[in-house]
């Protein structure tokens, strides 16, 4: 949406939300627009001073080369340090009035409330399910169990569903942790304890790796309720695997498990111990039956 916003804004025919043919709109999409600076901070852990100072305080200085605007589309920033945020904060008082800031962020609570005051928030809700599916199946063709396990793991981001559908280190991430939890019970504690190095792989997609292990144990649990009934199950292309643990477990034990599960997700969202969360949740996996 941001980069929507800014190509519509630069985009040359007036007569149009976005002509797409322009030279504005042409080099946009080549990536070679001079006038919009995309600062991708996604993958970083933080963002130190001097980086807001070099590429945003120094680069406002300068007047937009070709355009109205100068525009500055700034992804994780919520990674900024207080003192990064001060000096973003210098900028946006008193912009100059070709200055266009997008300030995007996963986590509002980061910022603070003087940069806040300074911005007008938008906040984008999620999509329903439902309507990630119908999208799936109407526009990219993908058949009704894909689509709905797709929107399963989108969690209402389309752009996620569509990213997640074509991605090998997606796939390869399910199959693994479909695996370890298949033979958790068959590992000796020992052994145990070495099934946390591979889900140390997964450590920064950790989230995604614990909805897959929770939808697991809710389609195996939806399989033991329905007697062997498959047709509510999400992950339908993993029945076999949803059978082998349903079969061995109760009911009430394979709730537990994905409520053990969830447990875990909140945890680490709160900053848990990585290690000690990921060891106590298999432990409590492998260890406890409950009828």
């Amino acid at each position: 949406m941001a980069e929507t916003f800014a190509k519509s804004i630069l985009c040359q025919d007036k007569s149009k939300h976005i002509c797409g043919k322009c030279i504005s709109c042409v080099t946009f999409d080549s990536g070679n627009n001079p006038d919009i600076i995309l600062l991708d901070y996604s993958d970083k852990k933080s963002i130190g001073v001097e980086e807001i100072r070099d590429k945003i305080g120094k680069n406002i200085e300068l007047k937009p080369y070709l355009y109205p605007y100068k525009i500055f589309i700034i992804t994780g920033a919520e990674k900024m340090t207080i003192q990064a945020q001060n000096a973003l904060l210098k900028t946006i008082e008193e912009p100059p009035e070709y200055g266009v800031f997008l300030i995007i962020s996963n986590n509002i609570s980061n910022f603070l409330p003087t940069i806040l005051s300074r911005c007008m928030l938008i906040r984008m809700e999620t999509v329903k399910n439902d309507e990630v599916k119908k999208y799936l199946i109407e526009k990219k063709g993908f058949d009704y169990d894909k689509a709905e396990l797709y929107a399963e793991f989108s969690q209402g981001n389309i752009g996620q569903a569509i990213e997640i559908s074509s991605s090998e280190d997606f796939s390869n991430m399910r199959n693994d942790i479909l695996d370890l939890l298949c033979k958790l019970d068959e590992k000796g504690f020992t052994d145990m304890f070495k099934l946390v190095d591979k889900l140390l792989i997964y450590k920064e997609n950790i989230q995604k790796a614990l909805d897959i292990a929770f939808l697991f144990y809710r389609d195996a649990a939806v399989f033991k309720a329905m007697n062997g009934e498959s047709k509510y199950c999400i992950q339908k292309d993993k029945i076999e695997s949803i059978y082998e643990i349903a079969v061995n477990k109760s009911l009430k034990s394979l709730i537990k498990k994905a409520d053990i599960v969830l447990d875990t997700k909140v945890k680490l969202k709160q900053n848990a111990n990585f290690q000690m969360a990921a060891e106590v949740m298999l432990l409590n996996l492998k260890e406890k039956q409950y009828g």
